[in-house]
């Protein structure tokens, strides 16, 4: 976003609209959607010049590490647990392995350094996981597609 700058400030997309009515009746009608106008070249331009920032740094990868961290929170309803950590959740086996190294963290039986020692996710890991994934999918770019 600060490579990108800051887009035009013309408000497209909640000024200019067209209203969008459903009869429901003889003489009524109720407001059922907005058609929004299209957004001007400028904004168009912005929009193109950050997705071609995003795909290049999604290709060349960045210089910052993400550390394994954990937390957990009481919720009104259960207990909610966030995990950074080198696992994949593919499937329900995998989905109960990380629900008990979950459990093992909030009863301290271990740690996430003990559980992965010395791990760190950092742009060679993500190049790493970019060429995977092109070559599981076939996709010379490694822009997922969203």
């Amino acid at each position: 976003m600060q490579e990108g700058g800051d887009g035009p400030e013309d408000q497209w997309l909640f000024e200019g609209g067209t209203k969008n009515y459903k009869r429901v009746g003889r003489s009524r009608k109720k407001l059922v959607s907005y058609t929004m106008r299209q957004p001007s070249k400028e904004s168009k331009q912005h929009y193109d010049s950050l997705v071609s920032i995003r795909t290049r740094l999604t290709a060349e990868g960045i210089d910052l590490d993400v550390p394994m961290a954990w937390s957990w929170k009481r919720l009104r309803w259960a207990m909610g647990v966030s995990i950074v950590a080198p696992l994949e959740v593919r499937n329900e086996a995998e989905l109960a392995v990380l629900a008990k190294l979950g459990r093992r963290l909030i009863l301290g039986q271990t740690t996430l350094a003990r559980e992965f020692p010395d791990y760190r996710f950092g742009r060679t890991e993500w190049l790493r996981e970019q060429a995977i994934y092109a070559a599981q999918t076939g996709n010379s770019s490694s822009y997922y597609k969203q």
